[in-house]
């Protein structure tokens, strides 16, 4: 017994409709995943400014990551932020 078109046009929309709420959800998903790890990455950043704080020669082991683990202009963003903070005045400190 063959399908009728108007069957097949209405499972064929049903289909759209699934792919586009599994579009969403995909969506929703890595958004959230982004969120947490941007969270994650910030508590780490805050640890690090922590840890330089409370022993400021540990400063040049966070000067080496970042020379090893980024490109020129992330280095220079992050070099910046380092040489203008409280933390390098807390690392050259007596």
């Amino acid at each position: 017994m063959p399908s009728s078109p108007s069957r097949i046009d209405a499972l064929v929309q049903k289909r759209q409709m699934l792919d586009a709420r599994i579009d969403r959800l995909k969506q929703r998903e890595a958004a959230s995943d982004r969120k947490a790890r941007s969270r994650a990455l910030l508590l780490l950043g805050v640890a690090v400014e922590k840890q330089i704080r409370q022993q400021p020669d540990s400063i040049e082991s966070v000067r080496r990551l970042i020379s090893q683990n980024l490109l020129p202009r992330e280095q220079a963003a992050v070099l910046a932020f380092l040489s203008a903070s409280t933390i390098s005045r807390a690392a050259t400190s007596p």
